[in-house]
C-alpha cells in the first residue's frame, strides 16, 4: 500500500489534482523499503532522489547519502536494479567513503 500511496503522491498527473507531494511520496516509499522490505520500493526512492526533483527538501549529500542506502537494501534484497542503479551511481559519483573496489563496484 506505501509503495502505491508513494507512487500517487510523486507523480504529477492531472487527475490528482492537490495530491502532489513529492516529500510525503518519498517517506511512502522509503516506509515500504525500510520496514515493509519492499525492494522496489527501495529503487523508487532512491530514483526520486537521484532525480533533478527540486522539491525534495534535502540537501545534495542528504539526498546521495540516502539514495544510496535506499538502493543498497534493494540490492541487497535481490532487485538487480538497485544494484544496477548503486554501480551507476558510484560510476558518477564515487563512493562517499573512497572504497568503490572494496565493495566489488
Amino acid at each position: 500500500a506505501c509503495q502505491f500511496l508513494g507512487k500517487m503522491l510523486s507523480s504529477p498527473e492531472p487527475s490528482q489534482k492537490g495530491m502532489y507531494d513529492v516529500d510525503r511520496g518519498l517517506k511512502a516509499f522509503r516506509l515500504a523499503c525500510v520496514e515493509g522490505g519492499d525492494t522496489v520500493s527501495c529503487g523508487l526512492a532512491g530514483a526520486v532522489l537521484m532525480n533533478d526533483n527540486s522539491e525534495v527538501k534535502l540537501s545534495e549529500e542528504e539526498r546521495r547519502g540516502v539514495a544510496e542506502d535506499m538502493f543498497r537494501r534493494g540490492c541487497e534484497g535481490g532487485y538487480a536494479r538497485c544494484c544496477f542503479n548503486l554501480a551507476v551511481m558510484y560510476k558518477k559519483c564515487g563512493d562517499k567513503e573512497g572504497e568503490e573496489e572494496e565493495k566489488g563496484i
